[in-house]
């Protein structure tokens, strides 16, 4: 599918629901760079309606999802008052979305507004629980004679590089599974492991098995011992902070849905 095909559907989306999209990115497999030969399109967007439509006492339903083209269009967005207030409570799957190096639809507003509070807000502890907790669920991957589901061993690899990542740095990490890698992966034959496990991803079906060697289990392994005791540290939050973030995020709604 090619990115007309989605722009023509990301406007049939404004057009049948009255709303304004102001940013949209490719979410999942195909933004991580490991995607099968039949993955879809992950399509998330965050959107704006009219003013009107704000200042009703009976809040309206803060979510659009739609399909297409034959089930390879999956596109999910939130109303900016959601987004926001998710931002606000560190969601970090609209971190993921921000950070997409595939990006459909950019005011160049409301993207850049968000990025240049992370210095200042960014919760670490809160993301390093995020990524782990995604890891522990796909950590019950059953592994058979026929080998691990490619899928999920990857989404359980790509989240424990997230939370080495965060503890390194302490910053967001890298959406692309490959700048991971390169950044905290530093045995050559453990890195030769991914790369054939990613290759193998790509070249297969969306739920396809294979054999993953021993020291990349041992690897994922090692991995899940080093963050846990951090990743299970109490988050403490602190309520200015808090106020003065959500102070910045009413303004940054306002201006949305003012212009």
């Amino acid at each position: 599918m090619t990115e007309k095909t989605i722009g023509r559907l990301l406007g049939e989306i404004e057009k049948e629901n009255d709303v304004r999209i102001l940013f949209a990115a490719e979410s999942g497999s195909r933004a991580w760079g490991f995607q099968s030969a039949d993955s879809d399109y992950d399509v998330r967007f965050v959107y704006a309606r009219p003013l009107p439509w704000y200042l009703r006492v009976s809040p309206g339903r803060d979510v659009i999802e739609a399909t297409g083209e034959q089930g390879l269009f999956d596109a999910s967005g939130w109303d900016i008052r959601k987004a926001l207030w998710l931002f606000g409570k560190a969601n970090q799957t609209l971190l993921e979305w921000l950070g997409s190096p595939i990006v459909y639809r950019d005011d160049e507003r409301l993207r850049p507004a968000l990025l240049s509070l992370l210095p200042r807000h960014y919760n670490r502890q809160k993301a390093l629980l995020h990524y782990y907790h995604l890891a522990l669920d796909r950590e019950s991957t059953h592994i058979s004679p026929q080998g691990v589901e490619l899928k999920r061993y990857l989404y359980m690899l790509r989240s424990l590089l997230a939370c080495r990542w965060i503890l390194r740095e302490g910053t967001p990490p890298p959406v692309p599974f490959e700048r991971l890698v390169d950044s905290e992966v530093t045995d050559e034959p453990v890195r030769r492991d991914i790369e054939e496990i990613v290759r193998l991803k790509r070249q297969g079906r969306e739920h396809n098995k294979a054999l993953v060697p021993d020291r990349l289990l041992a690897f994922a392994q090692q991995l899940a011992e080093e963050v846990t005791p951090y990743a299970l540290r109490p988050v403490e939050a602190d309520p200015l902070e808090a106020k003065a973030l959500e102070a910045e995020l009413d303004r940054l709604m306002r201006d949305t849905i003012m212009t």
